[in-house]
């Protein structure tokens, strides 16, 4: 990115992967959760972790193990 000539504040507010983990593969579905995730940031919400992708994810794998994840 910096091949672009983005100064180093604007780097640090790019953040991925975009959108809110809802465990769907739909496309129209997926665009929900980008738009949701996009709205929130234009409001200048922050997203609990648990919403974010990476941590959904993880979340969702405990599950199956039985351990308990920090909701």
């Amino acid at each position: 990115m910096k091949e672009f000539d983005l100064s180093d504040a604007e780097l640090s507010r790019l953040h991925g992967p975009v959108g809110i983990y809802i465990g769907s593969w739909r496309p129209p579905e997926i665009a929900v959760s980008i738009l949701a995730e996009v709205t929130a940031a234009k409001n200048g919400f922050s997203l609990p972790t648990i919403l974010q992708v990476e941590e959904a994810k993880a979340a969702r794998e405990l599950e199956g193990t039985g351990e308990v994840c920090g909701i």
